[in-house]
Formats: C-alpha cells, structure tokens, sequence
C-alpha cells in the first residue's frame, strides 16, 4: 500500500494541472482542440479540429457545420417529406427534373458505384428496402413481418440504376426513364457529407469529389485548418494528424459474433488522408427462427444476403465511394469483391466467420501498407 500512494498523489497533481491549464485557455476565451458533435440522418456526428481556436470562432465553426449537415439532410434523405430527393422520387414525368448541384453530384457518384459494382450497389433499391421493412416507405406490416417471393418479384420492376438518366449539357438535371424509378442515397450519403465536412474546414477535397461538375457555391470552405477528423455514424474522412502529430487511428468494430463482445476492436488503421467506411450485419437486421436477414439486400434478387461476410471496410479518397463500395462488396461476396477493388482506386477488408465461429480478414493488395492496419485481437 506505501508504494501506491506517491502514484496515486501523482495522479491528482496530473489531475489538477490539466484541469489549471484548460481552465487557463477557458479564461482566455480559448478552446484547444475543438470538438462539435450532434444528431444527423439518424445517427450521430463528431468533428475534431486540431487548432486553438476562441469561443466565440468555435461558435460560428459549430453554426457552420450544423448548417451544412441539415442542408445535406434536406437534399438526401427519403425520412423528410419535402427532401430534394423525395420531390424527385414523387415527380411522376419522364421530363428532366432540376435538383441542386450537391444532389445531382451524390446521384453521380452513386450511378459510378453502380458500374463499377456491375449493380451490387443500386441506388433505386426503395422499394425493396419498404418491403423488407427497411425503408421509409414502409408500413408497420411490412415492419413486423417478411415479404414473400410474389411481392418482390413485382417490385423488381422499379429496380434499375441505368434507368436513371443524368443530363451532361447541363449539370444538376435528371431523368428517370420509368416513371415508378425513385432513388435512395442512404448507401453514401453520410460518407459524402463527412467528406464536404473536412473541405468546409480546410478548403481540400477529395479529387474525385467534383468529378467534371463547376461547384454552385453551395458548399463553400470558409477555413483553413490542417488536422481534422469527421465521423458521421462510422464513416470516417480525414486530414493531417491527431493530437498527438501522429496519423488519426480509425477503430474497426467488432463483428457480431457468439464468442466476442460487438463493442471491442477488431482492429484500427492510422491514415493522414482519406475516408473509411463500414459495413455490416451489426445493427440493422431482422431476425426469424434465429437467423440474422441484414438490412443489405442483393438488388438484382431483392432478397437478403445470406453469407459468410460479417464485416466490410473500404480505404478511399473519396467518402462516398468508400460507403458505397463497402455495401456493394457486402451484395458482391468476397472473390468478386476483391476483385473489383484490385481493378478500382481503394483498398478493402472483408470479415468472413467461420463455421466455428472464429473471425478471418481477408485484404485487397495494398490495404495494409495504406492503412497501417494493426489487429487488436
């Protein structure tokens, strides 16, 4: 016992002189390394800037932020009535329809997904999404319980990215070409909104963000900071160092699992640049005779995917193709996913569970050395 009280006498003087010395920046009107957190599109977001910045600055940053989430959130989600994405989904013509630069630039992206997925990633997919139970649009019996066979063959009809048209002479109309086509940006939204939060705070974004599209001015950066990490509901996008001048370690969750703990560390990557997202079997689901249907369904079946495959993570440099890649190898399987992304800029991690239970990675080419990925358990 005589050892342990200089330890713990020196833990209360460490105690005192952090609480002295962030007291001393409060009284100063200084916050060290900000941090904004709040609710959007259904989960949470968190942003750290590495910086010292005043309170009154830390307002107008928060104010900022808070702005562009909720104008993301208006644009995107099928969750808001009178989003921009459900007054297109509601527009019964075959005529070009006009949406904002920051919509039609997403529905760009994820129409690219699409291909580069040969369709394992669809942004039409709604109706689907409602009969599982899944989506906005859905009923409460739809919610209770499974759809049968006859009721998704029918709805198969209103599935098909390439049934969506963009206008290339002008830059933010699109077409649908069936009538009953709606879209759901659900797949990439949040990893594109982490993304736009990292360019409105240090003025660089991903390369692949404007694609060939002049910016509206939407969306402007008003800051120049250096180290930023932005986290909207796992999906992650990221600039320059931590605290500690080292790469930002991004945790990979746990996959669910009878002989490990869903809240552990499966493992962590320390990256300086770029996004990650995952996808999983973790939260979204329903359950029938103790089997496990994830809210990741196959669009060219319209079922849900049963697999192996608990847990995909995408290494990008662009957010939303980091989280719509990782569902698309979800609905792909492990061989042909991997093999997409030995073709495509990015880098994978797919978790398979074995028969026994025991969790084993498997990694496209370069996603280690990318990454910096260690494995905590």
């Amino acid at each position: 016992m005589k050892n342990k009280k200089p330890s713990i006498l020196f833990l209360i003087i460490a105690i005192l002189i952090t609480l002295f010395i962030r007291n001393y920046n409060l009284s100063n009107n200084k916050i060290i390394n900000p941090i904004f957190s709040g609710s959007i599109m259904g989960t949470t977001y968190n942003v750290k800037i590495i910086d010292t910045i005043s309170l009154d600055y830390y307002e107008e940053i928060n104010s900022s932020i808070t702005n562009l989430l909720n104008y993301y959130n208006n644009q995107m989600s099928t969750w808001i009535k009178n989003s921009e994405i459900n007054k297109f989904n509601n527009f019964n013509s075959l005529k070009h329809y006009t949406v904002d630069y920051e919509l039609y630039n997403v529905v760009i992206k994820s129409l690219r997904i699409s291909e580069l997925s040969n369709g394992y990633y669809d942004p039409t997919i709604q109706p689907i999404y409602d009969l599982w139970g899944f989506g906005s649009g859905s009923t409460q019996y739809e919610i209770d319980n499974f759809p049968n066979l006859l009721l998704i063959s029918n709805k198969l009809d209103q599935i098909g990215y390439k049934k969506i048209n963009i206008n290339e002479d002008n830059f933010n109309q699109l077409q649908k070409k069936d009538i009953n086509i709606t879209l759901n940006l659900g797949g990439i939204a949040k990893g594109s909104a982490a993304d736009r939060i990292v360019y409105l705070l240090s003025g660089k974004q991903s390369q692949n963000y404007n694609l060939e599209i002049p910016n509206d001015n939407k969306i402007i950066p008003k800051y120049n900071f250096k180290n930023i990490y932005a986290d909207i509901g796992g999906d992650v996008s990221v600039i320059g160092t931590n605290p500690d001048n080292l790469p930002w370690k991004i945790g990979i969750q746990m996959p669910s699992s009878s002989l490990f703990n869903i809240n552990d560390l499966y493992g962590i990557i320390s990256i300086t640049n770029g996004s990650f997202a995952t996808s999983g079997n973790y939260y979204n689901f329903k359950e029938k005779n103790n089997k496990k249907y994830a809210h990741i369904l196959n669009p060219k079946t319209g079922m849900a995917i049963e697999s192996d495959i608990v847990s995909v993570s995408v290494y990008h440099p662009d957010g939303a193709f980091a989280d719509g890649l990782a569902t698309a190898i979800y609905s792909m399987g492990l061989e042909n996913g991997l093999k997409m992304m030995e073709k495509i800029e990015g880098e994978a991690m797919i978790i398979r569970v074995k028969s026994d239970g025991i969790f084993e990675e498997h990694f496209s080419s370069n996603f280690i050395k990318k990454t910096n990925f260690t494995k905590v358990k």
